[in-house]
């Protein structure tokens, strides 16, 4: 399934997944301490902070930055994680910017127009092997000299030498969603089940030939991740309603991440295991988050 595909199919449950409310409080309590000598140092000179956050999704790094402050102007390939990224800012009566494009298309008059890049969300990770260099040529090309990129994705270094299947399941009433990676030899496979168990009345509608009662998605709320064996319930799928999406991922290594960085001309990298600023170590942590500047 084409990368614009699979966002545009899962938006309308994305929220739900991630549990977009507390994720937006947790992610503001970070970007507010990760970004805290940044946004001192733009107040100090009365300078406003320009950010592109790249791979937007629902909107949950804009909202927050534009809460600390910040002008923001959200990208992404989906159209429909836009527009649900519009309605959640609506929320908080903020208007956002928007740019639906590929990150390795970024239109050439954006060039030097930000301060501050985020992508987030193990974003990076949808890029392909072919194209990475080309996406982080158009960071650089798009950033004010003294700008500064913020990168997070999944530890792949980690996760490709346990190889270790990773799911994390939501459900609630009628509803249950579980997502995780597969691996393949070169590639991973991002994979997201929907299935809605079918009611009592319905079985028995269904039964005597009547249609469904209730046709309504029922609204999800997001449990803690956890790491299990993978089991698939088939019966179970058969029975109830089922929905299967499936994207690629390309697990970027450290290593190259930092030389294709390099490569197209930024300095002062520094690694973290987080956007909590912990130090990243390659064989525990879970997360690699990437800073630089242009000069």
């Amino acid at each position: 399934m084409e990368k614009e595909e699979f966002y545009d199919s899962i938006s309308n449950f994305y929220d739900e997944m991630i549990d977009f409310d507390k994720a937006l409080i947790r992610r503001k309590e970070l970007l507010a301490e990760f970004l805290s000598h940044d946004i001192a140092k733009a107040n100090f000179y009365w300078r406003k902070l320009y950010a592109a956050d790249l791979g937007c999704a629902t909107g949950i790094d804009s909202i927050a930055l534009s809460q600390l402050g910040i002008d923001v102007t959200s990208f992404d390939i989906s159209g429909e994680m836009i527009k649900k990224a519009k309605a959640n800012a609506k929320k908080f009566h903020i208007k956002l910017k928007t740019v639906k494009t590929d990150l390795a298309e970024i239109a050439s008059d954006l060039d030097d127009n930000f301060n501050l890049i985020i992508s987030s969300s193990n974003t990076p990770a949808n890029i392909p092997f072919d194209q990475i260099q080309i996406v982080f040529d158009n960071f650089y090309r798009i950033l004010k000299p003294a700008g500064k990129f913020i990168i997070q994705l999944l530890n792949y270094d980690k996760m490709l030498k346990e190889k270790t299947p990773t799911f994390a399941r939501t459900k609630i009433n009628n509803e249950e969603i579980t997502r995780g990676y597969t691996y393949g030899e070169d590639e991973m496979q991002f994979m997201v089940k929907k299935i809605t168990q079918k009611s009592e009345i319905d079985e028995l509608n269904e039964e005597n030939g009547f249609a469904s009662t209730d046709m309504r998605q029922t609204d999800l709320r997001s449990s803690k991740d956890m790491t299990e064996k993978v089991s698939s319930n088939n019966n179970e799928a058969d029975k109830n309603g089922s929905d299967e999406f499936s994207s690629t991922i390309y697990p970027h290594r450290k290593s190259e991440l930092e030389k294709y960085l390099l490569n197209s001309g930024f300095t002062k990298l520094e690694f973290f295991g987080g956007l909590n600023s912990l130090p990243f170590d390659i064989e525990t942590s879970k997360d690699l988050v990437i800073t630089g500047i242009k000069p």
